[in-house]
């Protein structure tokens, strides 16, 4: 009787964990497909034209004396539904005067192509590593 009853209880766990694996399986396949709806903001000209309008609009003597490596800034930003980049900032640096830099290079950027959500325009985070 003893081995009976452990073979119950196998089958028991058995069904659970296929029934668990055949959970994850769906779940895995809705978040693959939410992706392929996805589609990302776009800036004419690409990454290196973006990067060459931020770095116009920074002064590197600053940075320079803030003790930031150049390579190691980042530039958050937000582009709205209309493709209107929004709100920079650089992350890891709390002077005001880089803040400002970077506020102005990203209300001088051209309009992106703006993100899409089920092929309709969206909000966008971006980052971009100088």
């Amino acid at each position: 009787m003893d081995i009976l009853n452990k073979i119950a209880i196998l089958q028991k766990l058995m069904k659970s964990a296929l029934l668990l694996l055949l959970l994850s399986l769906l779940v895995f396949t809705a978040s693959a497909q939410s992706v392929k709806n996805q589609e990302g903001a776009r800036y004419p000209g690409g990454v290196v034209e973006l990067k060459k309008i931020v770095h116009r609009h920074l002064d590197k003597s600053l940075i320079a004396k803030e003790h930031i490596s150049e390579s190691r800034l980042v530039l958050k930003f937000f582009i709205d539904k209309s493709g209107r980049a929004k709100e920079g900032v650089i992350i890891g640096t709390n002077n005001i005067e880089l803040q400002k830099m970077a506020r102005k290079a990203v209300r001088k950027m051209e309009r992106f192509q703006p993100g899409r959500v089920h092929g309709k325009p969206s909000q966008t985070a971006m980052i971009l590593e100088l």
